[in-house]
């Protein structure tokens, strides 16, 4: 038996073995209380689709950026609503977690993790504000990244998003560049999400075809 404070952690077999338990809470079947009390949530919020995204403790420090680390799932429906929540504290123990994990040495603390539940923004344009620079640590300068569509495209990688550095003290755009986005993520019909691109040689035609 492997424990998840001293696995080797360039050893992708005990990566897997430990990553196991994702699949165990994944099947796993929640007390009868617990669901009630998540529906009867769901249905106050009165709305269609839910985003339900993981929030770990231990997330964003100064130490480690939980970005993408984790999962969160965009236009939920109440049909698959408690799946997603325990694909979201599963993805506290896959294997790209762990390994992170064990970079930053933060298996010393004490992490667990929350899954909150929102309703979705069918955005056009979505994108990530960083109150200072990430890059310079400068904290009298914003950092804006966009991209068109839903923001997960920007948080996971998707696409290279555009990027905007802003004055604090006047609002002005010191720096921006402007990034061709091939793809973007918009909501599928019936729950879930879908990647689209650009038919067009530029953005402002707004003409998509889906991704297989």
């Amino acid at each position: 038996m492997v424990s998840i404070c001293n696995i080797d952690r360039n050893d992708l077999q005990q990566l897997d073995m430990i990553s196991n338990i994702c699949a165990l809470i994944s099947d796993c079947e929640l007390p009868a209380d617990m669901t009630e009390d998540i529906l009867n949530a769901f249905s106050k919020l009165n709305a269609e689709y839910v985003a339900v995204r993981s929030s770990a403790t231990s997330e964003d420090s100064s130490r480690a950026s939980w970005a993408g680390e984790m999962e969160s799932y965009l236009n939920t429906t109440e049909g698959t609503l408690l799946g997603n929540i325990k694909k979201c504290w599963a993805s506290l123990f896959n294997p790209r977690t762990i390994y992170y994990c064990h970079e930053k040495d933060l298996f010393l603390d004490n992490i667990s993790i929350a899954v909150v539940i929102q309703k979705m923004v069918q955005s056009e344009i979505s994108g990530v504000c960083f109150t200072a620079n990430p890059l310079t640590r400068d904290r009298g300068q914003i950092v804006l990244e966009a991209g068109y569509g839903l923001g997960k495209a920007v948080v996971g990688g998707l696409i290279t998003p555009d990027t905007y550095i802003i004055d604090k003290k006047n609002w002005t755009i010191l720096e921006k560049n402007i990034n061709h986005q091939k793809v973007m993520l918009i909501n599928y019909p019936n729950g879930g999400t879908m990647k689209k691109r650009w038919q067009g040689a530029n953005k402002q035609n707004k003409s998509y075809q889906t991704l297989k």
